[in-house]
């Protein structure tokens, strides 16, 4: 009786753990039919094991055997079904949340073929409207289209026209810039003519060294005069001599007498005599040729000084009659070689002080290569560019405005006052102001305008006095 309450107890409780390991099964199968259907296997494998249980279930011995077999069963059951549960929640979430993305677009593209219709549909209206009633504004349209093509061509004739305006005007300062660089040419030609003169007025001077020339010639003759009768007198010796040999053969000859031999001692007096006084001769003409030879020294020394002093003369009177545009020229092409970055600084400055000192070497080396290309000038400057010191500075000075150029209150005449002062002084000062377009350049003489313009946020114009 005992076993057979224990079975019967034992049935009962695996009949209600079928019924809840049933109750998910079912819920499973229900939510997610798929997952059933792709997993036959374990289906199969859970009846097989029921058909196992039910045979152990009948046997009366293995009691506690099936009831940790059927828990354990239970367990897994539970975890493979919560398992598919939580899997097929995530499948239904991703679903749903491509379909809102897809509903999303739809309704996007509905809204858009929504807009495109009603715009479509206006200017249908539009269109068919203006079909019965806009054929006068399209005459109109037409007309406006013809006077618009119209009016394109007169502004590109217009165009072609203010383009060779442009350019006639281009010519026009060519001309200008020609015109006055032949007219500074003049002026340097007048200004040498000038001191052309002034020198031929002050060779009164020379006077003096002419007659001290003429004086030196002079002496030359006379010198040469005496060196004649020095030889007259030596050929005189020599026709004596002869005679006194031919004296003194005869005596030896003759074998003659006392008296004969008293006058040949007179005789050898007299030739004594000659011979001092020809040895007097020779000592006095070896004197004169020597003066002679010193004037001379001293006649080509004083014409070597004549000449060198009358070039310095005349270069010192060249170069300080020189017009003050032809060294503003030298500057500005060296400030336009600076800004151009042809030159380096070092060698810029060293030629502006050149020019400060109006540099003769400067002046030569413009005048012979005018008319060649800049390349050229720039290196014959460069060759002269040479390290030294300067007494003087070089000043830049950045103001706003300047008088009499661009003058708008007290500091322009400032301006211009120190510059001027710090050019007495012997220093290079260059102003650099503001490209204004009513900058008067021409009211300042000596000025020049360098048409580099720097590349900063503003345009400035560097003028150089």
């Amino acid at each position: 009786r005992s076993r057979r309450h224990l079975a019967l107890a034992s049935r009962t409780r695996h009949r209600s753990l079928r019924a809840a390991a049933q109750r998910p099964h079912k819920s499973t199968t229900g939510a997610d039919p798929l997952n059933n259907r792709a997993n036959p296997r374990s289906d199969e494998a859970a009846v097989s094991a029921e058909k196992e249980r039910q045979r152990k279930y009948n046997d009366g011995d293995g009691i506690s055997n099936l009831q940790l077999e059927d828990l354990v069963g239970l367990i897994q059951n539970t975890e493979k079904n919560i398992l598919l549960l939580n899997q097929a929640r995530l499948q239904a979430m991703e679903h749903a949340d491509k379909i809102l993305k897809e509903k999303e677009a739809l309704q996007r593209k509905i809204n858009i073929l929504e807009t495109r219709l009603s715009e479509t549909n206006a200017q249908h209206k539009l269109s068919s409207e203006g079909n019965v009633s806009d054929s006068p504004l399209l005459l109109e349209f037409d007309v406006l289209k013809e006077d618009n093509i119209l009016l394109k061509e007169d502004i590109e004739f217009f165009k072609t026209k203010l383009i060779e305006i442009a350019e006639t005007e281009e010519g026009i300062f060519k001309l200008e810039k020609e015109r006055a660089l032949l007219d500074a040419s003049l002026r340097e030609l007048e200004s040498r003519f000038i001191a052309a003169q002034a020198n031929m007025m002050k060779l009164g001077p020379r006077d003096a060294w002419w007659e001290k020339v003429e004086k030196l010639e002079d002496l030359l003759e006379t010198t040469a005069n005496q060196v004649e009768h020095a030889a007259v007198i030596l050929d005189h010796n020599h026709d004596l001599q002869d005679r006194l040999d031919n004296l003194e053969a005869s005596l030896q000859a003759a074998n003659i007498s006392k008296f004969s031999c008293s006058l040949v001692d007179l005789l050898q007096q007299k030739v004594k005599l000659v011979e001092d006084r020809f040895q007097a001769c020779n000592s006095e003409m070896h004197s004169q040729i020597e003066l002679y030879e010193h004037s001379i020294v001293e006649f080509h020394d004083t014409l070597s000084k004549l000449i060198e002093e009358s070039e310095k003369r005349s270069l010192e009177n060249f170069t300080g009659n020189m017009p003050s545009e032809l060294w503003s020229k030298i500057s500005l092409l060296i400030d336009g070689w600076l800004l151009e970055k042809k030159i380096a600084y070092n060698d810029a400055s060293m030629l502006r002080e050149m020019v400060r000192k109006r540099d003769s070497r400067l002046r030569e080396a413009y005048l012979s290569y005018r008319g060649t290309e800049n390349r050229d000038v720039m290196d014959s400057f460069l060759k002269m560019a040479l390290p030294g010191t300067s007494s003087g500075l070089h000043i830049a000075h950045i103001a706003a405005e300047m008088a009499p150029v661009a003058k708008v209150g007290g500091l322009a005449d400032v301006i211009s006052g120190l510059g001027k002062a710090l050019q007495k002084k012997g220093h290079l000062v260059e102003i650099i102001l503001p490209k204004y377009d009513c900058m008067q350049v021409d009211q300042v003489s000596n000025l020049k305008v360098l048409l580099q313009c720097c590349l900063t946020m503003f345009r400035w114009v560097l003028l150089l006095g």
